[in-house]
């Protein structure tokens, strides 16, 4: 009887971890080792689509979502938008009707027959060449409709599914495991586009051509999961596109999500029975394997386990660790059971909140097998109701506010110096390896919905392989790329290579102008438009450089760092500098602000990690006056953990000091928070500051905990370095008369 219930475990344990480890695993060998699909032409132009967005009862984000669909970026002709009503009771039809005028149809259904019902009687009217499903909860990022599309020009794709990030505001922790699970998700869709293709595709937002849409289907099936089924049948393939990204926002309580679960999952059921011929592997091979194994094997484990879990207690009296294992399943059913009736709005502790969201998960998963099994309708479709979505691209909801109360919205920038290999600076011997990393920290960023701006190098950018990845990152809109100048490896190559000759300002104005010229250049050479911002390296901006960038073009700078002097290493000070975005005058301090400037500013945050920023200057006066300089108050300070003056980035500073400081800069009035950091710092072993694997992990986790400890204190907005000076510029009071060195070259 022992051996009988030991070989039910193992065999339970082994279902589980081929179902959800060894199975992606097998997908990555078998993506290594077949042949890559040769690459193919980009669209001639733009197909016609329709994009079909159900609802019910919708009128606290209907508005909002609309919005966000039109301002994607895709030709108006060429874009059709279908509103559809499952008979909503409330005012989400009247303000669709606002849209009319704006190219948006509504179709409402006279009763409520569910969102699959609904999508069969809009399938007369679509118009377009591709059909694009969304959701009303959910916001897509600038570029996703056009990368989605994109995808399309390859013959074989039949249908292509968008890569969905989870975000939440920071008291969401009730439902951070699925957050996770979504993630992995994202992860295992990926690697079977790279083997054969997916076998359902995202309710979020995925595009189907017309011939696979327009299929009138039963009204218990799910038409995400069944449009790739489709679409195998008719030879095509489905993909998951990971660059084109929608935020979806997490559902209120763990029992929403439960109930949310069973009904996919019944419904789910239904569309593998009604497809059921696609799961023989002598007909459609690596797809039934796939289908079997990413669909029904993540059903059938609740089963498994709940055989194993009567095994366990079978053991319980002969075998000390079957008690272990039923205590810590018990535990976690503990855990579900207090995110089950945990109140919807209160903060559920993360080491209960994971364990929670995956037995029910599970539960849900063996409740919609019996009610498929029973053969029970699935429920009326309703809109899981979730956390109010982000109201523009890269907007995390914050919680109520330790500073201002949970009405601040928060711009945080994030620019990356994106830079050779070579710590010290060199003109031979340069490598530009770090660059490599950046496919990595796009991925993280687009898991936090980041925009950031890469301030590139002459050197880096000179590398074919490197400008390609660079504009690979930018295209679509999730990021820019700006112009870095390192004085001492950019041509000309006239002064001596000396420390005082590494920093711009130092340089006499005609060589300042040259070397921008030949950078810019570089830039727009390589990446087929002309950098939005600049930043000096070593922060060596100084009043001469003003007029070269503006003769380059440059409308936007981001080289000052207040608070901050870097006249030790003959560099500029920047102490008195404003703290939130102001104008430059030419052949002025570029501290001082200058209502007429043509050079906007976006400074690096800077301060200190104590006290309102209103009050920064007051201290920095204190610590640094002739007594204070003397005995050296602010060195004393700073190793006390009394005060110090710091900066935003997560190479030197702790989540708990990069916080303080943005939490004293808000306090002040600062509308911006700027993070920087070096691309160095991504690969282990260049930087001094990241010498290890574990300190690269370090500085992704500080970047994470920071933003989501900042969604603490409001609404997260996020924008790149050219959005902000735009956003935030105080416009440019008119003049009489402006000198020819002040009128800026506007380039296309």
């Amino acid at each position: 009887m022992t051996s009988l219930c030991l070989w039910v475990i193992s065999a339970a344990v082994a279902f589980t971890l081929y179902t959800y480890l060894v199975y992606p695993l097998l997908l990555i060998g078998l993506a290594v080792s077949q042949r890559r699909r040769p690459p193919v032409a980009p669209l001639a132009e733009w197909p016609s689509i329709s994009v079909v967005l159900p609802v019910y009862n919708e009128e606290a984000i209907i508005r909002d979502t609309l919005e966000n669909l039109l301002q994607l970026d895709y030709p108006v002709d060429r874009r059709q938008i279908l509103v559809l009503s499952d008979a909503s009771t409330d005012r989400t039809d009247a303000i669709v009707s606002e849209y009319a005028s704006r190219g948006v149809e509504l179709l409402r259904m006279q009763r409520r027959r569910g969102k699959t019902v609904a999508e069969n009687a809009a399938l007369a009217l679509l118009r377009g060449d591709i059909i694009v499903n969304s959701d009303a909860s959910v916001q897509l990022e600038p570029g996703a409709l056009k990368r989605l599309i994109a995808s399309f020009a390859d013959p074989t794709v039949g249908v292509a599914s968008s890569t969905c990030v989870s975000v939440a505001r920071i008291d969401g922790d009730a439902n951070r495991g699925q957050s996770s699970y979504l993630g992995y998700e994202m992860w295992v869709r990926d690697l079977e586009t790279r083997f054969r293709g997916i076998v359902v595709a995202g309710g979020w937002l995925y595009a189907a051509r017309a011939s696979i849409q327009r299929h009138v289907l039963p009204g218990g099936l799910c038409r995400d999961f069944a449009a790739p089924l489709i679409a195998r049948e008719r030879g095509f393939r489905a993909v998951s596109v990971a660059d084109a990204i929608c935020l979806k926002p997490r559902v209120l309580s763990l029992r929403r999500e439960y109930r949310r679960k069973v009904r996919t999952i019944t419904r789910g059921w239904h569309t593998v029975y009604f497809k059921r011929q696609l799961l023989n592997p002598l007909r459609y091979g690596a797809f039934a394997w796939i289908l079997a194994t990413h669909k029904i094997c993540r059903w059938l484990v609740p089963h498994v386990s709940a055989l194993a879990l009567v095994t366990l207690a079978c053991l319980v009296r002969s075998t000390p660790w079957a008690g272990w294992g039923l205590g810590l399943a018990a535990f976690a059913g503990l855990c579900a059971a207090l995110g089950w009736w945990w109140p919807e709005g209160r903060q559920l502790p993360q080491p209960l909140a994971v364990p929670a969201y995956i037995v029910l998960g599970q539960l849900a998963a063996l409740h919609a097998s019996i009610r498929a099994v029973a053969g029970k309708d699935t429920p009326t479709w309703e809109p899981a109701r979730q956390e109010p979505g982000p109201r523009a691209m890269g907007t995390r909801e914050g919680a109520s506010s330790d500073v201002a109360g949970s009405g601040r919205e928060i711009l945080l920038v994030v620019s990356v110096d994106t830079e050779e290999d070579n710590w010290e600076g060199a003109r031979s011997g340069i490598t530009v390896e770090n660059v490599r990393e950046v496919r990595r920290l796009r991925r993280f960023f687009n898991s936090l919905g980041v925009r950031p701006t890469y301030f590139t190098t002459y050197q880096v950018v000179k590398q074919p392989w490197a400008a390609d990845l660079l504009r690979e990152v930018r295209d679509g809109g999730a990021a820019e790329i700006g112009a870095h100048l390192h004085p001492w490896n950019t041509p000309p190559l006239v002064e001596p290579l000396t420390p005082r000759n590494a920093v711009m300002k130092n340089l006499a104005p005609e060589l300042q102008l040259e070397k921008l010229k030949r950078l810019t250049a570089a830039l727009e050479d390589a990446l087929g438009a002309p950098p939005p911002a600049f930043r000096a390296g070593r922060f060596g901006l100084g009043a001469d450089a003003v007029s070269a960038l503006l003769t380059c073009g440059y409308q936007v700078d981001s080289s000052v760092t207040p608070f901050v002097s870097w006249e030790r290493w003959d560099g500029p000070t920047f102490v008195g500098a404003p703290l939130n975005v102001y104008r430059i005058g030419v052949g002025r301090d570029v501290r001082v602000p200058e209502p007429r400037g043509p050079l906007v500013e976006v400074p690096i945050t800077a301060g200190y990690t104590r006290f309102s920023s209103s009050q920064w200057s007051l201290v920095h006066r204190l610590l640094h006056a002739g007594p204070s300089r003397a005995v050296r108050v602010a060195g004393l300070a700073a190793r006390l953990g009394v005060v110090r003056v710091t900066m935003l980035t997560p190479e030197l500073q702790s989540v708990r000091d990069m916080l303080a400081l943005s939490r004293g800069a808000l306090e002040g009035g600062v509308r911006l928070l700027h993070v920087f950091f070096h691309s160095v710092a991504l690969r282990p072993g260049l930087s001094p500051l990241t010498s290890s694997a574990g300190d690269v992990g370090r500085l992704y986790k500080t970047i994470d905990s920071y933003v989501e400890g900042l969604s603490r204190i409001g609404s997260v907005r996020f924008a790149t370095v050219s959005e902000a000076g735009i956003a935030l510029g105080p416009a440019r009071q008119p003049c009489v008369r402006d000198s020819p060195a002040a009128s800026p070259r506007l380039r296309g």
